[in-house]
């Protein structure tokens, strides 16, 4: 096999922290969710919040942080009132990349492991279905149905926008795993990538294939494509 060629670094993002307003307005908006969807005492949507904000805001996460949530919660306003359960549907996008560890094969599962150990009065079957929202962003291979399909498809529509600003994210998404050699890193970005789009679909649902789908099956395909040029195959 070829031995890959070192591509550059990607510079690190310059985007500004995410401000004080934009986590008041973000707070605002959970808060009442969390009321709705978890009895508890009142101060607990506060408390909550406030932890959720504090592990989006770590200094690390560079795409998988508040802005990520933010643009997440923006999409599920589009589509609303196509989803069945979109309070379950909100609050597993505020969980579903609340622990992230670069690389780690575990991060939905240990948040799934805080919503529940934060929400233990939420009724049984709410708390199931947020589980298998958050399981969903896994992102295996097999397409999903219903409100498992708008939460991957949200998590996913990033893929669909324009070319300079799908490899801004990616910039971004490499720079959290700055201690991966580029070998490591884009020879696992080709095996994701390849997975993706070697379902039937790269969406799950109608609203998202008919919005974003040509579009995310360019910038795949593009991507894909750059990165054999540059000499990095799928990990095997």
């Amino acid at each position: 096999m070829k031995t890959p060629a070192r591509a550059p670094r990607p510079a690190r993002s310059t985007s500004a922290p995410t401000s004080s307003a934009v986590h008041a307005r973000m707070i605002s908006r959970f808060e009442p969710l969390w009321s709705r969807c978890v009895p508890s005492p009142a101060q607990a949507a506060p408390r909550v919040a406030r932890e959720l904000i504090a592990l989006y805001s770590q200094p690390e996460r560079r795409f998988h942080n508040l802005g990520h949530i933010a643009d997440c919660l923006r999409t599920l306003d589009e589509v609303r009132a196509l989803v069945a359960m979109p309070d379950a549907l909100e609050l597993a996008l505020w969980f579903h990349d609340a622990i992230y560890v670069a690389g780690a094969r575990d991060n939905e599962d240990r948040s799934v492991e805080l919503f529940r150990s934060l929400a233990p009065a939420a009724d049984a079957h709410l708390a199931d279905h947020i589980t298998a929202l958050i399981l969903a962003t896994k992102h295996t291979a097999r397409a999903e149905t219903g409100d498992c399909g708008y939460m991957v498809d949200i998590d996913l529509a990033g893929f669909g926008v324009s070319w300079d600003e799908f490899m801004r994210k990616g910039a971004e998404l490499r720079d959290e795993y700055a201690t991966q050699s580029d070998d490591e890193y884009y020879r696992g970005q080709v095996s994701f990538l390849t997975q993706l789009k070697a379902r039937p679909a790269f969406y799950c649902t109608s609203h998202f294939r008919t919005r974003y789908e040509a579009k995310a099956q360019e910038n795949l395909q593009r991507l894909i494509e750059l990165r054999r040029q540059q000499g990095y195959e799928a990990a095997q």
